[in-house]
């Protein structure tokens, strides 16, 4: 029983950590976001950070095991899956 006592207060520091982290990030993005008129170079390196996408599909396989090199490959494999 020892061990799910430890295990309950593992998860009470976790949560507790966790709703630290997330206050004081929120608290960071309302602090940058009131500052964007007068940081607005701050405040574009924060969005660019939480909008940032890859450009490009990562390396996907075909069934047979060899890479798929091109675009049009990765958007068949893409299609195969989704469609069965």
């Amino acid at each position: 029983m020892e061990i799910e006592s430890t295990r309950k207060e593992y998860n009470r520091a976790r949560n507790k950590v966790r709703e630290e982290t997330r206050q004081v990030k929120k608290e960071q993005e309302r602090k940058i976001a009131g500052n964007a008129k007068s940081a607005p170079k701050k405040f574009r390196k924060h969005k660019n950070a939480k909008l940032a996408t890859r450009r490009e599909i990562p390396t996907l396989f075909n069934k047979d095991g060899s890479s798929a090199s091109s675009q049009s490959e990765r958007a068949n494999n893409f299609n195969h899956f989704f469609s069965s």
